[in-house]
Formats: C-alpha cells, structure tokens, sequence
C-alpha cells in the first residue's frame, strides 16, 4: 500500500531527529572529561610538597644563570633519533653563533647523569634551552623555529580537540617565518632582523608579512607558557588554566566571535592527571615514582628558558610600536 504524503514526512522528521540525536551524543561526549574524577584518581595529582616547591624555586634560580659553565647539552636525554640536521646549540655554523656568549637554562643538571625518568620537555628534539643569543639579544631564527615546531606538539598531547585552532595558527605562523628566513638565510640571521627589514620596507604592517607572523606565534606561546604555568603552581582543573592563560595573552587580541568558540571549545579540556601522564615519554617513566617530581623540575626548567625568550620578542615589538590589541 503507498504511504500518504503525511506519513512519509512524519517518517523524514523522526529519522532527521534520531541522526541528531546521535551527532549531539557523539559530539558532547569529551565534555564528560570534565566530570570530578574519584577520590582515588584525585590522591594522584594533589599539589606537590612544600619540600618539592622549594627545590623547583632553586631550580629556577639557578637556571637563571647564563654561565659559560652551563652551556654543554651533550647530557641530555634524548630517546628520539637525531636527523643529521645541523647542530643548534652553537657548534654548527659558527658565523652564526661566534659572537654569541649569551645562552638560555639548559638541563644539563648533576642529576642528568642519573635521570630514571624521560619527560616530554628533557626528550624535545630542539629547545628553547638549545638558543644562543646574540650580543644584542638576536634570536637564531632556524633554533626558534625548531623550537617552536617541537612545543606545538604538545597540543598532541592534551588529546583534544579544543586548542586545534591555536596549534593551526602557530603552525602556520612558522610556516611564514619560515618561508621569509628561506628567501635570503644569510641576511635574516635573527628574527630582528626579518621584522627590521620588512619594517624599513613598510610592509611589517601587512597581514601576510613574517613580522605579524612572529608577533601571532608569539601570543601563541605566550598562551602555552601561562597555561603551563598554572598547572606547575598546582591547579588541577585544565579548564581553570586554559581560561586563565587566555585573559592573560590571546583575549586581549581577539574579536567576540573568536572569544565566544574558544570559551565553549576549551570545556573539552582532559583532566590533568591524563595530561601529564602523557607528558611522560613512556608509561614506565609515568609509574615511576619520580615521575612527577622530575616533569615539574623539567617543566620549571623548559619555563624559565621560554620566558626569556618571550620577553626578548616583547620588548623588541614593544620598541616598534607593532603590538596593539582589538581593545585598543
């Protein structure tokens, strides 16, 4: 028997609101992370000691001191294979880095020798720890680059797919400078003197120049930086930490719109605990007793050296008036 005009729109409504039913189930699935885990889980991640915090304090002191005696890296634990790719911690081009004496924390530590536990940040191919500066602060743009190249991959990490646009811009940016450092590598040495350059030829300002470029891939660190910080100072709730590092770096630069996706997107956070033990290269160095200790010393360690380097870049485009935010 035909089924009347009536019935076959009543059976289309049904079937579009079950295919609904099931994208809205699929897709809101992640925010259930945000669920309070079990006290069990909880006990795992509570704030690191008095005695743990005050280690990671002299750490940070110490790293602070660019000494000649600090600028072996050789010590590192590295698991991932090495390339052949040209040495970025001084000893390649030496036209590059022969006037360069001012160097970023390493961790080449005492205990390196005896290090039981591997962590994302001491396995990095390329670090900002690996940066020699030049005379006026200069900053090597093939090891920032580098760099930069491996930090992004700690959106892999976190697991979801809430910073995608974040890791898309960064890389992107790279991208630019990148292209901008090919065209001539003998003249753009440092970064300053690719945004110097385009300055001098009026084009810093356009949108496609490698000086907004650096000036966007240097929120964007700014942002991993803040973020960062806050869960080395103990906060256990990632979405606390995404929200906070937002206000204090990319907010202030961004339109309603792009603020609006990013407060619905970053809910999608995982928890902390899932987030660092990713951060461990492997799942015997996150049983390890150490592990946490020895991720927050490297975490400290890796901030320190980041810091400096976002500081340089604010200072320089502060200089050159070039960095001005959507309030104002």
């Amino acid at each position: 028997m035909a089924m009347s005009t009536c019935t076959k729109t009543t059976v289309i409504v049904v079937c579009l609101f079950g295919v609904l039913a099931l994208f809205c189930a699929y897709n809101l699935q992640p925010l259930k992370r945000n669920i309070p885990p079990s006290n069990a889980v909880m006990s795992k991640v509570k704030s690191r000691s008095a005695e743990d915090s005050g280690a990671r304090r002299k750490l940070r002191v110490q790293t602070r001191q660019h000494s000649s005696e600090n600028s072996d890296y050789s010590d590192r634990p590295s698991p991932r294979p090495k390339d052949g790719s040209p040495s970025l911690s001084g000893d390649g081009d030496s036209s590059v880095f022969q006037d360069s004496d001012k160097e970023l924390p390493d961790f080449s530590t005492a205990s390196d020798s005896v290090r039981k536990v591997n962590t994302f940040f001491s396995t990095m191919k390329t670090s900002y720890q690996d940066i020699k500066l030049h005379e006026d602060g200069g900053i090597p743009v093939v090891t920032f680059l580098d760099s930069c190249r491996s930090l992004v991959l700690i959106f892999e990490k976190l697991g979801s797919t809430a910073f995608a646009p974040v890791k898309m811009d960064m890389n992107g940016n790279i991208k630019k400078i990148n292209q901008k450092f090919s065209t001539n590598p003998r003249v753009f040495i440092t970064l300053q003197h690719i945004v110097n350059v385009e300055k001098k030829a009026g084009q810093g300002h356009l949108s496609n120049s490698a000086t907004q470029a650096l000036l966007w891939l240097k929120r964007g660190l700014e942002f991993i930086k803040e973020f960062l910080s806050e869960i080395l100072e103990g906060e256990q709730d990632l979405v606390k930490c995404a929200n906070t590092a937002y206000e204090r770096s990319l907010k202030p630069f961004h339109g309603w719109v792009v603020r609006g996706v990013f407060s619905l997107a970053v809910k999608a956070s995982p928890y902390r605990e899932q987030f660092l033990e990713h951060l461990c290269y492997t799942k015997d160095d996150f049983k390890h007793p150490d592990c946490e200790r020895q991720l927050f010393q490297d975490l400290d360690t890796y901030l320190t050296a980041l810091d400096v380097v976002i500081k340089i870049l604010n200072d320089f485009y502060a200089s050159l008036k070039l960095d001005h935010s959507e309030e104002g």
